[in-house]
């Protein structure tokens, strides 16, 4: 079992072909328990579990309003869903719902 402070609020996860894993933190370091709440509390983060080093790093984080599920593309980038889950929130005025793509470094053999 993986245990590191950088896990928090897991709401997805995968890997690429070398066996990192990509988890999404839906929620930051925020409270939801102040008034207002605590725009931080919605800032979630992607952290990668290096197989190789057995390291765990934050990847990406603010402005990243509730991440929810990730993917590797057939390109070898991730996807990650934001802001689908909270149209009536403030922190989500706007436009709900998205797709971003964070581009991975790429060695010659992928």
């Amino acid at each position: 079992m993986l245990s590191n402070a950088l896990f928090k609020h897991i709401t997805g996860c995968t890997s690429d072909r070398h066996g990192n894993v990509y988890f999404v933190n839906m929620f930051g370091t925020g409270s939801p328990l102040t008034n207002p709440i605590d725009p931080d509390f919605f800032v979630g983060s992607i952290v990668k579990y290096n197989v190789g080093s057995g390291q765990a790093t934050t990847l990406l984080s603010a402005p990243f309003l509730l991440p929810y599920g990730d993917t590797i593309g057939p390109d070898g980038n991730l996807y990650v869903t934001v802001r689908s889950i909270c149209p009536t929130l403030p922190a989500c005025q706007g436009v709900t719902g998205g797709v971003i793509k964070i581009t991975l470094p790429h060695t010659r053999d992928d």
